[in-house]
């Protein structure tokens, strides 16, 4: 009887402790500092390494998302009103899905791809 009671705590006490490195770890963002800080590392991602081959070095953000979630964001402009942005969503700080935001004739342009994008950003140009 005493032993199976030692077993149930044993056994709930590791549940919350898992549960508490789960909580713990889920909200981490991408980086604990700035993304740009990371070009080379965000390269090895097939979808960064074809943005930066077209479209060049620009700005890296972070976009907040929730507790779980975030999104690192990369941008290049033409001139005023025509940019493209690659998005990579991140999944308890694992990079899950990307999205290419385009605007290739002004805001009023805009269209997104969330399929292929990796085929689109290597033979479409937003601009």
């Amino acid at each position: 009887m005493k032993g199976k009671k030692i077993i149930v705590y044993f056994s709930i006490l590791f549940v919350i402790g898992i549960a508490m490195i789960l909580v713990l770890s889920a909200r981490a963002k991408p980086f604990d500092d700035s993304p740009a800080n990371h070009v080379e590392e965000l390269k090895q991602i097939p979808e960064v390494a074809a943005f930066y081959q077209k479209y060049g070095h620009y700005d890296v953000d972070v976009f907040p998302d929730g507790a779980f979630t975030h999104q690192v964001g990369f941008q290049a402009e033409k001139e005023q009103g025509k940019w493209i942005m690659l998005r990579i969503n991140y999944g308890f700080g694992i990079p899950s899905s990307s999205i290419v935001f385009c605007t290739p004739d002004g805001i009023e342009s805009q269209y997104r791809i969330t399929d292929n994008v990796l085929e689109y950003l290597k033979e479409q140009q937003c601009f």
